[in-house]
């Protein structure tokens, strides 16, 4: 099995947020509550309503090999979320989620509010 080194490890989360075609920098939520397993190309139940749709994050590097994504919703409805997904293109019938995070439990949302998630990334050796 290959190794990354620490050099390496600072370098992935940079290649994976790069500004290139398939980077991953859209963040959708999921209303699923079903877990998503390593094979995962797509989340359980995409919100696509009351302004929960997928959306362009903000990227950044972080130290210690973390990348992290932030996005602002503003809702026009309410929605239960169950989680997060990263995914490398705006359309959900093109893309594939990357990176996904199940919540412990459900977060729920009104009409009017607004909600800022982050999600963290570490890239790490296993």
């Amino acid at each position: 099995m290959a190794m990354a080194t620490n050099y390496g490890l600072t370098k992935i989360p940079v290649y994976v947020m790069q500004s290139t075609a398939g980077y991953f920098g859209w963040m959708a939520l999921d209303g699923g509550v079903t877990v998503e397993a390593a094979g995962t190309t797509a989340l359980t139940s995409e919100i696509t309503t009351n302004g929960g749709g997928r959306a362009a994050a903000t990227r950044a590097y972080e130290a210690d090999y973390k990348a992290t994504f932030y996005k602002l919703f503003t809702f026009t409805g309410d929605l239960s979320i169950y989680g997060v997904g990263i995914a490398d293109s705006a359309s959900a019938s093109s893309a594939t989620i990357g990176i996904v995070h199940k919540y412990a439990s459900v977060r729920n949302v009104a009409n009017l509010e607004t909600c800022a998630i982050t999600q963290k990334v570490v890239f790490a050796e296993v």
